[in-house]
């Protein structure tokens, strides 16, 4: 089928299907990575026990799930439900560091359209 792009992750992310690992269930999705990348993996098990152990690790684990998790995500949602593809793309574009790294295809199925539909928006805003 056709691949979905949910979210993209820049450099010094960390990236993991939450729900999967407090369900402690097979993730429904796949992480990809877009570029040449260093990955450090935990089981869920370990991580646990690493957070369990290291008070400083399960500060960090709680404000990187606030700012990450909850902060940024929920306007994300938000703006699927409101915005048009257009307002979408523009502030994906306003993030040039992350949007010059990105092809229009994986572009437009982050925006949940089609290519011809991104070209035309594209058209549009002269971009």
């Amino acid at each position: 089928g056709n691949i979905i792009y949910k979210l993209f992750f820049e450099e010094n992310s960390f990236c993991a299907s939450t729900s999967s690992i407090i369900q402690e269930s097979p993730s429904e999705f796949s992480i990809v990575a877009l570029e040449d990348s260093e990955v450090i993996v935990y089981s869920a098990n370990i991580f646990r026990k690493l957070i369990t152990e290291h008070h400083d690790l399960a500060l960090f684990q709680i404000a990187y799930l606030e700012k990450n998790w909850v902060v940024k995500k929920e306007p994300l949602e938000i703006n699927l439900k409101s915005e048009s593809a257009k307002q979408r793309y523009k502030e994906l574009h306003a993030n040039q560091k992350l949007f010059n790294r990105l092809k229009q295809h994986q572009i437009a199925s982050y925006l949940g359209i089609t290519p011809t539909q991104l070209s035309r928006i594209r058209r549009e805003l002269n971009f």
